[in-house]
């Protein structure tokens, strides 16, 4: 007979892999040419099997589930407001604060800043690069979201980078796709979520348009 796994073990087994992988892309990306010591990058990958959701994340994208009608976030934002990553990049001497324009007033959201220098400037903080500033607390290690599904005879997921997710509630991109969940249209919902974000980026008249990229998965 096969040996009959936990839940835990099989959850522990497969945090694991998920952790090993991204390892190996940070181990990867220290042996490139790329300009990993001053620019990084979010990352965010999750799993469905044996009706379980396992979410691995790095920095501020994000992971939304609608599950029958009940709106989910299944990944947490590493932000610089957030308690626990706070207390990590004070207790590197890291500063928290916002920037400040030629006037001297505060703008924007919270970022962080090595002690006495205009820098980095990160509005997160942990990402997969960005190594110059690992000793003020910035970090690639990810946290994990373990997730377990029921029946549901509708689950919409949303993988997406932070441009979507300042422009757009939870709510309101899952009522969005939502309209097309019927005869499961998920290439018109892409399209008619990426106008939205697109025409909410243009109402708040930003210089710039950050950057807007999402997988979106119709289930059940």
């Amino acid at each position: 007979h096969m040996p009959t796994r936990s839940v835990s073990s099989i959850a522990q087994g497969i945090e694991g892999l998920m952790y090993k992988a991204l390892r190996e892309t940070v181990d990867q990306l220290g042996k490139s040419d790329l300009d990993y010591l001053y620019s990084g990058s979010t990352f965010n990958a999750a799993l469905i099997w044996n009706d379980t959701v396992y979410c691995c994340n790095v920095g501020d994208s994000r992971l939304i589930m609608l599950k029958e009608d009940t709106v989910m976030q299944l990944s947490e934002d590493h932000k610089p407001d957030n308690a626990t990553e706070r207390a990590r990049i004070e207790s590197r001497n890291g500063i928290i604060g916002r920037s400040l324009d030629q006037s001297g007033n505060h703008f924007g959201p919270l970022r962080v800043w090595a002690k006495g220098e205009d820098l980095p400037g990160l509005s997160l903080s942990r990402t997969v690069g960005d190594q110059a500033f690992e000793s003020i607390g910035i970090t690639w290690k990810p946290s994990f979201v373990i997730h377990q599904l029921g029946k549901e005879k509708k689950l919409i997921y949303v993988l997406g980078s932070d441009g979507l997710f300042e422009v757009l509630s939870n709510l309101e991109i899952l009522t969005i796709l939502e309209r097309f969940w019927e005869g499961r249209r998920v290439e018109e919902a892409c399209d008619a979520l990426m106008e939205a974000a697109l025409r909410q980026w243009r109402d708040l008249r930003y210089d710039s348009i950050d950057d807007i990229t999402f997988i979106v998965m119709f289930s059940g």
